[in-house]
């Protein structure tokens, strides 16, 4: 039966971490995940807005299924 990508992607991840090592495999985790994240400070107010009505809307969406 053939792997969901899922599956593939986790013992991707497995792999990387034997060849490489845990300690530098979440360091290099960490900088990737980095170039994804943008601090509320640095966007303008335009932004901001536009983020947090999203953020708000996502969480009143997620209260609801609960």
């Amino acid at each position: 039966m053939p792997k969901s990508k899922a599956q593939g992607m986790r013992e991707y991840r497995e792999r990387k971490k034997q060849q490489i090592g845990e300690e530098e495999w979440l360091r290099q985790e960490g900088n990737r995940r980095k170039i994804y994240f943008t601090p509320m400070a640095q966007m303008d107010e335009d932004q901001q807005l536009k983020v947090r009505e999203r953020n708000r809307k996502c969480q009143q969406s997620f209260r609801k299924k609960k």
